[in-house]
């Protein structure tokens, strides 16, 4: 009976014990599921270099974090590059994933900051990583280049020009460049590439009124250079008019001396008529 009893006993302090280190395994390491969001977040004050870019993004995510019920559409640069940061220590990553509960606080923060979340590649390659790839290739990374020198008023928003859409039409037609057309906006390099997509999107393929206006914006350069080009023509015709009158102005020394000799002869005439 003794022995059974010890066996038992063994029994139960094996189990129990098993489930202590799986436990402490779980919590220590971090494998299993994810953890409350209370718990997470007391990890990563625990941890100096998760606790100083906590503070930096709840510095630089105040105007979000403070949002009224209003989930935001965008989102500051300034926030994403601190949840970059954030987001590259080991329990700040797990703030992204952990489970808030029944915190209805907790929640209403998940919410509006989600706009300013780094997307990860999972979800989709990112813009980031399809711009490393063509930079890699040297065709694409030429076009690319040529993209970025000649698209500059699409940057700012205010027309796609022909060359531009050239110059994208050949970036989506060279490896692996049609990356770039379904890739997600990511990193410390989203708030850029969402404005940038959408006057992409806004100018070069919706823009219609823009693409009807360009052959007039077309056609008055080349009225300017057709200007540009008659100028020198339009100086030439002085120059040939006074090349003209330089010639009749040439002729007319001979004709003006040959009048006077006529005169001089007639005076000398009447000169002797008169006195011999």
């Amino acid at each position: 009976m003794r022995r059974c009893r010890r066996c038992e006993g063994n029994k139960r302090f094996g189990a129990l014990g098993w489930l202590l280190l799986v436990h402490w395994l779980f919590f220590c390491t971090g494998a299993g599921s994810v953890g409350p969001c209370w718990e997470t977040l007391l990890r990563c004050q625990e941890d100096s270099t998760c606790a100083s870019a906590y503070g930096q993004y709840q510095a630089a995510c105040e105007p979000v974090l403070q949002s009224d019920g209003h989930l935001p559409t965008s989102c500051p640069s300034h926030c994403i590059g601190a949840l970059v940061r954030l987001n590259e220590t080991r329990a700040g990553a797990a703030l992204e994933s952990c489970e808030c509960g029944t915190d209805a606080r907790c929640r209403h923060l998940k919410a509006v900051i989600e706009p300013c979340l780094p997307r990860p590649a999972a979800a989709g390659l990112g813009c980031m990583d399809a711009r490393r790839r063509c930079e890699q290739e040297p065709a694409c990374g030429t076009t690319l280049s040529a993209y970025l020198s000649r698209c500059g008023q699409l940057f700012n928003g205010r027309r796609c020009t022909a060359a531009c859409r050239h110059t994208i039409r050949l970036l989506l037609a060279t490896p692996p460049g049609p990356r770039l057309a379904h890739c997600i906006c990511d990193g410390v390099e989203r708030p850029f590439c969402e404005v940038l997509k959408g006057n992409m999107g806004r100018l070069c393929f919706l823009g219609s009124q823009d693409e009807g206006n360009e052959p007039a914006e077309e056609e008055e350069e080349e009225a300017v250079e057709e200007d540009e080009e008659e100028g020198p023509e339009e100086a030439s015709e002085p120059k040939g008019a006074g090349g003209d009158h330089a010639q009749v102005r040439s002729t007319a020394p001979p004709e003006s001396l040959g009048s006077t000799l006529l005169l001089l002869v007639l005076l000398l005439q009447l000169f002797c008529h008169l006195f011999i």
